[in-house]
């Protein structure tokens, strides 16, 4: 298909970006008519959790306290900060400092904008590989697939909005290198700029990319290397193809130090590779999950007919142009690690748009009698179009991650804690936290090692009060390189190690400092020793966040890790909200139980409670056995309306008795913030600062 006028090319393209902004900003509607889930005092909420990150960076931006040491992250050792700051947080510190507008406005629109962007070189792509059909057909699949269009929506303030556009970009340079060089003589220089204008693209996709610079590099070395094997270029295109590709390596490698030997970590990272002996988050990471081909199947193409027609146009590109397929190097490999981890899946719907492009033009040119050409066509265009069209329209506005009784809880912290307070919070909390609290966290979404999982976990999943205040205090000072020290002081393995430091949490600093003959420590020096290590000296406040949501994450099975096994025990603590009660019988819409029976139903079936414990309205707290039978535990809150359901290893938790608003914890933990069941936040008080 071919248009007379080049003119046609920009008004097609123009009329795809102008449909790929719309449907990514139409929606906004649904966030004013439902400003209780999409607002807090009058400021949008960001859809993302890693967004927040950049929120804080641009905050300091703004007000010129960007340090690149940032010592209120990641307690106690602190992390360094991007320099120059991410382009993203930059960007969004110039708009607001240029228009007065605040920060979560312009993190909302942002990502729906860069995102939209994607078109433009899916369409150049596409033009390079099969012309203006195909250009049309994977810019609007590219624009339209699901998973990338949730990455890009209103207020998916991160990378992902400018990522696939610049590692398509170089693609698409390389790609025309490759047309032009076989189109001139060998001394003329003029193809050599398509290649040149990968070092800039390259730079900026650095600078964007700030925690991928590896990756970054990588969206230009491989189709250099790719453009190698290209059989019409001559030895000497071929050294300067690598002398190319040296000074792009040399100069990202001078502008982020360590790129190149982090290759290898930044893929272990990506893909959760983890050798150490504590937990790893990746079971509580969304974007480490491995996918099965039906949900990448559906979250590219919505659903199995789309998907398999561009597997079948991907076939045809390769067979038909064997050479230029292999430029598609470096999106065709991201794609494929999809089946690895589920954050690699935003380059799957470029990919598989490219494929359908490639067979609706193939479809086009094959059939010859006019009118059967359009039908054909026409139809194989709706089969992959209206799903996606479909699926856009129906996905309405994603709520937020952190809802507006966590932002605001966050925010109010900022009033209720002193400067120098210090927050153990789930990892996942931590970007949010920081940003609206304005206060010191130990781990976030970009560091979150089984250490620092353990860390956090560990107390929540102790029996005493005291050896949990004890615990966290002793990670507040030390963070996870405490458990070396004691490991090496020890000389044992973990599950000792660990085993001999909650004994030494429990018994308290007089304890341990005359060490009972059961510890196999009688050298006075060497107990003086463990006094010292278990108990420092304070150096800040410290305080537990604990909310509805992060409640029913695998806490327990973290901390109550064996690490001979590499496994924590497996548990049920389930939050029950807006419990009503007639007579003796307590329900809401999830469930139903009898308090003189004590028979329950859960999500309509049947369920074994073994135990109830009820505190009636007049804060009287009485228990009734159900049966010795094994089964679950039901704790209710007629005040509170609320109650949860939990299994018997985590009766005694202290994680369980702090959400439950026990006041058993005292005096070692001391309420805070008290909007239980949603959110709880208690000071610690350990030995060091109660004696």
């Amino acid at each position: 298909m071919t248009f007379s006028h080049p003119l046609f090319k920009y008004l097609i393209l123009a009329g795809i970006l102008a449909l790929s902004l719309w449907i990514r900003v139409n929606n906004f509607a649904t966030h004013i008519e439902f400003e209780d889930r999409y607002f807090d005092a009058g400021l949008p909420l960001i859809v993302n959790v890693d967004g927040y990150y950049f929120l804080d960076l641009a905050r300091d931006l703004l007000t010129n306290t960007y340090s690149t040491f940032d010592t209120e992250r990641v307690l106690p050792d602190g992390t360094a900060r991007p320099s120059p700051p991410p382009l993203l947080s930059a960007l969004t510190a110039a708009i607001s400092w240029l228009s007065g507008t605040e920060l979560e406005w312009i993190a909302v629109f942002v990502p729906a904008i860069l995102g939209a962007l994607i078109v433009i070189p899916m369409f150049a792509l596409g033009w390079a590989f099969g012309g203006s059909l195909v250009a049309a057909i994977a810019a609007l699949v590219a624009a339209l697939s699901p998973h990338f269009l949730v990455r890009t929506s209103l207020g998916w303030f991160d990378t992902d909005c400018g990522v696939v556009a610049l590692a398509l970009t170089n693609t698409w340079l390389v790609v025309r290198f490759a047309d032009a060089i076989n189109k001139v003589s060998d001394d003329d220089i003029r193809p050599w700029w398509w290649l040149i204008a990968t070092i800039p693209v390259t730079m900026v996709f650095v600078w964007w990319w700030e925690f991928g610079s590896a990756p970054a590099l990588a969206s230009a070395l491989l189709p250099l290397a790719a453009a190698l094997t290209l059989p019409s270029l001559h030895k000497k295109s071929r050294v300067v193809i690598l002398i190319l590709g040296i000074t792009t390596a040399a100069l990202v490698e001078w502008l982020t130090p360590g790129t190149l030997a982090s290759f290898s970590s930044k893929l272990f990272y990506l893909l959760e590779i983890d050798d150490d002996s504590f937990p790893s988050a990746a079971i509580n990471v969304a974007e480490q999950r491995n996918p099965d081909i039906t949900e990448i199947a559906l979250r590219s193409m919505a659903g199995w007919p789309g998907f398999i027609l561009a597997l079948i146009g991907l076939l045809i590109l390769v067979v038909r142009q064997p050479q230029r397929a292999i430029l598609l190097v470096f999106p065709l490999s991201v794609a494929f690690l999809s089946l690895v981890a589920a954050r690699f899946m935003i380059f799957v719907g470029p990919v598989v748009g490219l494929g359908i492009g490639m067979l609706v033009k193939t479809i086009y040119d094959t059939v010859t009698v006019p009118k059967l050409k359009w039908i054909v066509t026409g139809t194989v265009i709706a089969i992959v179009l209206a799903p996606l069209l479909l699926h856009a329209y129906r996905d309405d506005a994603i709520s937020p991650l952190r809802l507006p009784y966590q932002v605001a809880a966050m925010k109010e912290l900022n009033e209720l804690l002193p400067g120098d307070a210090a927050i153990f919070a789930d990892w996942s909390h931590g970007h949010p936290l920081k940003y609206l609290s304005r206060r010191a966290i130990f781990a976030d979404g970009a560091h979150h090692s089984g250490r620092r999982v353990y860390g956090f976990s560990n107390p929540l999943a102790m029996t005493d009060a005291r050896q949990a205040a004890n615990a966290l205090r002793f990670y507040s000072v030390y963070g996870p390189k405490g458990y070396d020290m004691a490991q090496s002081l020890l000389d044992a393995d973990w599950n000792t190690t660990m085993n001999f430091l909650a004994r030494g949490f429990a018994a308290g600093p007089d304890a341990v400092a005359v060490f009972p003959d059961t510890t196999g420590i009688n050298d006075q020096d060497i107990r003086r020793q463990w006094v010292d290590l278990l108990f420092p000296v304070a150096t800040r406040p410290i305080y537990i966040y604990l909310d509805f949501d992060k409640i029913r994450t695998p806490w327990y099975t973290f901390g109550s890790w064996d690490f001979t096994k590499r496994e924590g025990q497996k548990f049920a603590h389930t939050p029950i909200l807006n419990l009503k009660v007639i007579g003796h019988t307590v329900f809401n819409d999830r469930v139903m139980f009898n308090l003189d029976t004590g028979d329950a139903q859960y999500l309509g079936q049947q369920v074994p409670v073994r135990r109830i414990i009820v505190l009636n309205k007049s804060g009287q707290r009485y228990v009734r056995n159900i049966s010795k039978l094994k089964g679950w535990n039901l704790e209710i809150d007629l005040n509170r309306e609320s109650g949860l359901l939990f299994s018997d290893n985590v009766a005694d938790s202290v994680g369980r008795r702090l959400y439950a608003g026990n006041m058993d914890v005292r005096p070692y933990f001391e309420p805070v913030l008290d909007n239980l069941p949603y959110v709880g936040v208690w000071q610690v008080l350990p030995d060091m600062l109660l004696h």
